[in-house]
């Protein structure tokens, strides 16, 4: 998918393709009509900077990111995520955005990690730099969306390692999904144990608890 432009060469809503979009690529009425993240979740006391709720077309574009290679997708979602939470904002910003890491067959398999792709815009958006080799995934888990919460959490115990004994102070996990929490709970426990002093939770999209359907 493309912006479409009309004859005046103004750019098309990426969604309804009619209104011009002024936001992100959207019309104002198709911006308002996104499942936004609202109240903001938590994870250990720790707030989720998530744009959506996973609903859809906010789970088509995910989904089709993932498995379909529609990789265009990690923009339209990375640069609304940061007209959410840009504005947002009055604390300083973290020193890396840390992509959650996918064990070198799942990637081999794929072909691509979908959240450094998002990151990749982000670190555009925000300027911040990404960091790929701090934290490492050591488990070929199996795919947390088969599981039910309590295997997530089990699935996920000493699936990460550091992979170096500099630390940084200050950084952001981030994942395109944010379901149980569990990955980035196994993730932030790893980067703490291994000194960082705060670690962030940033996402696309977070499941309502009530909206979870795990076997």
């Amino acid at each position: 998918m493309q912006f479409l432009h009309n004859l005046s060469g103004t750019r098309t809503c990426f969604l309804c393709q009619v209104t011009p979009g002024d936001t992100a690529g959207l019309c104002h009425l198709c911006f308002s009509m996104l499942p936004w993240c609202n109240p903001i979740p938590r994870i250990d006391n720790i707030p989720i900077q998530a744009a959506f709720d996973y609903l859809s077309p906010i789970t088509h574009w995910i989904q089709a990111l993932k498995f379909h290679q529609a990789l265009y997708y990690a923009r339209y979602l990375a640069d609304l995520w940061y007209h959410r939470w840009h504005n947002m904002r009055s604390t300083p910003l973290p020193e890396y955005i840390v992509p959650i890491p996918l064990h070198t067959h799942r990637l081999r398999s794929r072909g691509f990690n979908q959240t450094l792709l998002l990151a990749q815009r982000l670190k555009k958006r925000l300027s911040i730099p990404i960091n790929t080799t701090l934290l490492t995934k050591i488990d070929h888990t199996q795919a947390q969306a088969t599981l039910t919460a309590d295997a997530r959490k089990q699935n996920l115990t000493h699936a990460f390692t550091v992979s170096t004994d500099v630390m940084p102070a200050h950084v952001t996990l981030l994942d395109d999904v944010v379901t149980t929490g569990a990955t980035m709970q196994a993730a932030r426990h790893t980067l703490l144990t291994a000194g960082v002093q705060t670690v962030e939770i940033w996402c696309m999209a977070y499941t309502p608890p009530h909206r979870v359907q795990i076997p």
